[in-house]
């Protein structure tokens, strides 16, 4: 009887060892082991995260579980969710949003649904940016005038005044990509859908310009139209002459401007004239090269719908008294700034004034036909809702457009014109457009996201940003 009681507890403390142990490997596995092998054990709530700079975000499941999530993290992870079962309901939410100067709001994706046999879920994303019309400063101690986005990927690029050019990251990382490759006069810098960019360059003001291509990856630097300018023997240059032709014979003469459409078109402003880069031949699409004063094939405004008077339109007699920055719509539509007015160029080389009045510098807001007026205007842009930007650097602000549209009141046609941006503080203050301040905004590009991007030049020397 004894050795039977003896046998009995023997084996009792055999199978207490047995669930120690048991209990001591378990442990032991959930905090050394990867976050799938301890949910076999333990459910976890894993996610991605993106845009996330500031510190003070603190996500919650369930409403009792909360995470703090440190700046600059990419991902998080809720582990050890003891009181979830198989087959429970979880929900991610935002129980405090991050702290900032810039306020910025993170939504969840894929935050909700049910535990299931492998307890682990993955597919959790959280994304975080300011609200719609904040603005915010990308990058600093930059010496630019000019910005293109690259609409396939997050990626911008900046040209300065000595021919730099640099890629700049969405979190304001900075990289050179070539010196001398660009432009020392403000011209624009564009980018194809491949990621190629364009540059405008020219080794003195008065000198032949050309186009270069240039591959981001490599910084390599390649010519694409026009005819380098070759010095004098007394160390001048010739003065330069604009002519089409073939891209290896063709001449540029202080072009602005450069913008390509989806087929790869370059577009380019230069001599008074909107040149068109295509098939290997440079030919001028509106306006004439050296003719600079103000005409419009027709009138916009006459109470039509625009895309009659277009229909009805012959181009040809159109003509620019500048030359200025490019930007392209998704219907072919080109803009530029032109004595105190955003001119328009159809598809087919039709001029005609899309806001503002000839002549006539001013900051006032209302129709773009009867009310709106501009002043220097150094950047343009056009999202693809068919809104247009400029920038007013002497003004410290951005115009905005509204597409274009007709009426039969005589007082009202025209897109809306707004002001972003409050305007002659000539300083930077990032935060809700309406009382942010601009230095001296210059160059404008869109993301394929509809972001403003704003390259702000001495004094400011920033790279700054209007989410959408």
């Amino acid at each position: 009887m004894k050795l039977r009681a003896l046998a009995v507890v023997l084996v009792f403390c055999c199978a207490c060892g047995n669930e120690s142990s048991a209990s001591m490997q378990s442990n032991s596995t959930q905090s050394n082991s990867t976050p799938s092998d301890a949910a076999i054990r333990l459910p976890a709530i894993t996610g991605t995260i993106a845009g996330l700079t500031e510190g003070g975000l603190v996500l919650q499941v369930n409403g009792s579980h909360n995470l703090a999530v440190p700046a600059n993290a990419t991902s998080f992870q809720f582990s050890a969710l003891v009181d979830l079962v198989l087959g429970e309901t979880y929900i991610v939410t935002v129980f405090a949003e991050p702290t900032g100067l810039v306020p910025v709001v993170c939504t969840v994706a894929n935050g909700e649904g049910s535990l299931m046999a492998s307890r682990l879920v993955t597919n959790v994303s959280l994304t975080c940016k300011p609200p719609s019309g904040t603005v915010s400063t990308v990058a600093q101690n930059l010496n630019i005038y000019e910005v293109a986005a690259d609409t396939q990927s997050s990626n911008l690029y900046v040209s300065s005044l000595t021919g730099a050019v640099s890629e700049v990251t969405q979190s304001g990382t900075v990289s050179s990509i070539c010196t001398g490759c660009a432009g020392n006069e403000q011209q624009q810098i564009a980018i194809d859908e491949g990621g190629t960019l364009y540059t405008i360059s020219s080794p003195a003001s008065g000198a032949s310009s050309v186009i270069n291509q240039v591959l981001p990856s490599t910084g390599v630097v390649k010519l694409f139209a026009g005819v380098p300018a070759v010095q004098n023997g007394d160390g001048t240059y010739p003065t330069c002459v604009s002519a089409d032709g073939p891209i290896a014979t063709a001449t540029f003469c202080g072009p602005e401007g450069i913008v390509l459409d989806a087929s790869g078109n370059v577009y380019v402003s230069d001599s008074c004239a909107i040149r068109k880069i295509s098939g290997g031949a440079v030919t001028t699409l509106a306006g004439a090269i050296g003719d600079c004063r103000f005409v419009d094939d027709v009138l916009a405004y006459n109470h039509t719908p625009l895309s009659v008077v277009l229909e009805n339109a012959t181009s040809g007699a159109g003509r620019f008294t500048s030359t200025g920055p490019l930007a392209l719509d998704s219907s072919g539509t080109l803009y530029m700034p032109d004595d105190h007015t955003v001119r328009a160029i159809s598809s087919a080389g039709v001029v005609y004034t899309f806001a503002g009045v000839a002549g006539v510098a001013g900051e006032s807001d209302g129709f773009a036909e009867t009310g709106a007026t501009f002043g220097y205007m150094a950047g343009i842009a056009v999202d693809a809702t068919g809104h247009v930007y400029v920038s007013e650097p002497n003004s410290g602000t951005i115009r905005k457009i509204g597409p274009y549209f007709y009426s039969f009141d005589p007082d009202v046609e025209g897109g809306l014109v707004e002001t972003l941006g409050d305007p002659y503080w000539q300083v930077d203050a990032d935060g809700p457009v309406d009382v942010a301040t601009f230095g001296s905004p210059f160059g404008l590009a869109l993301d394929s996201a509809g972001n403003l991007y704003i390259a702000e030049p001495a004094p400011s020397l920033r790279l700054r940003k209007i989410w959408q």
